[in-house]
């Protein structure tokens, strides 16, 4: 690790970016024109000391570039392996480039496995425009990989600064039917939920299938944790 920064700014730095990419809150205030160019290889027996719990494959690293005022950040992760008590997931590559017009976050796993569900070939796109995060994604899953998911969707805050999460015109094949989601491709199409995750409001989920429909409209629901 090399640069010009100071010890105590270092996690402000990297929130800062971090920030600039996936949220609208304001950042942290720092001296200016600090920067870090950072390369690390991750070592298991490193990672075990604070989390047990977790194991990674030979090779992992992570290196990229933080500066101050968000001018640039710039990760790449990549492992072949990443294991978290009964989750494996295989051949993980994550690049965030909040300089790139085509994408600001990229994620590709080869293959996930859970006791719930199995996936594979899964990767995500995102890029952020104004306050907005716009997402793609496409995978599989299921027995033999027969479920299909091409997801558009985005997330935003409202003027209550709950979460908005919406979906575009999407499709999912799942056991040899295909469903759309937002087949009209509006606005409507979307889920609000407080960042304590106590309340949830869908105004609108629609999901098609030839002439069948599922309409999740006006849904309310609260919860008291």
């Amino acid at each position: 690790m090399n640069g010009e920064f100071k010890i105590n700014d270092i996690g402000k730095l990297f929130e800062n970016s971090i920030k600039s990419i996936y949220t609208s809150e304001a950042p942290n205030l720092i001296a200016t024109d600090q920067y870090i160019d950072f390369n690390f290889k991750i070592y298991n027996k490193i990672v075990e000391v604070f989390y047990s719990d977790l194991k990674l494959g030979k090779n992992t690293f992570i290196k990229g570039r933080v500066e101050t005022d968000e001018k640039e950040f710039k990760l790449t992760f990549k492992s072949p392996k990443i294991e978290l008590l009964n989750y494996f997931a295989n051949d993980i590559e994550i690049q965030v480039d909040n300089k790139n017009p085509l994408f600001n976050t990229y994620i590709e796993i080869d293959s996930l496995n859970t006791k719930f569900y199995d996936i594979s070939k899964f990767n995500l796109i995102n890029v952020t425009i104004n306050d907005t995060l716009y997402m793609r994604s496409e995978f599989k899953g299921g027995k033999n990989n027969s479920d299909d998911y091409n997801l558009s969707f985005y997330h935003t805050l409202n003027e209550k600064n709950n979460s908005v999460v919406g979906f575009k015109r999407s499709e999912v094949i799942f056991k040899e039917s295909i469903w759309e989601i937002n087949r009209a491709g509006d606005k409507y199409n979307k889920i609000e939920f407080d960042r304590g995750f106590q309340s949830i409001n869908i105004e609108q989920l629609v999901m098609s299938h030839q002439n069948e429909q599922i309409d999740l409209s006006r849904c309310y629901s609260r919860f008291h944790l």
